[in-house]
């Protein structure tokens, strides 16, 4: 007999910053959509550039339900190799002529190692092929 568990798949999302702060704004479809992910067991996580950039606009006020928000989630580290494929992702986008900036290189590379959908309200910023996103409005 097959386990209904070993049948599931789960999958890896990381979380960017529109993500996060949607959440801890209590923007219903946001909202939804990690808790529905959440209770279908898929497994979320950040990394430090979208935990930085969440903490350097937080209001004091704000900081406790960030705080308990990001301590749940997994944290994903970028790699060596990540950040040297930021690198590059850099480097075409300028020979091709579009805007990437340095973080948004950094989490796509990061998304990509990890196997992880990228969760973001700008998917228009993440023009890379082989990134896998998922947009929330």
């Amino acid at each position: 007999m097959i386990s209904v568990l070993a049948t599931l798949s789960v999958t890896k999302y990381l979380l960017d910053t529109t993500v996060l702060i949607g959440h801890l704004r209590g923007r219903p479809e946001v909202v939804r959509l990690i808790n529905d992910l959440a209770s279908q067991g898929h497994q979320l996580g950040i990394c430090g550039i979208s935990l930085a950039e969440l903490y350097s606009g937080l209001n004091p006020s704000e900081r406790a339900s960030a705080d308990r928000l990001t301590d749940v989630l997994d944290f994903f580290q970028v790699s060596r190799e990540s950040a040297k494929q930021a690198g590059c992702y850099l480097e075409e986008s300028s020979r091709q002529g579009w805007t990437l900036t340095a973080t948004d290189a950094i989490l796509a590379a990061t998304a990509i190692a990890e196997e992880a959908i990228l969760i973001t309200a700008d998917a228009r910023n993440f023009p890379i092929e082989d990134l896998q996103v998922l947009e929330h409005l």
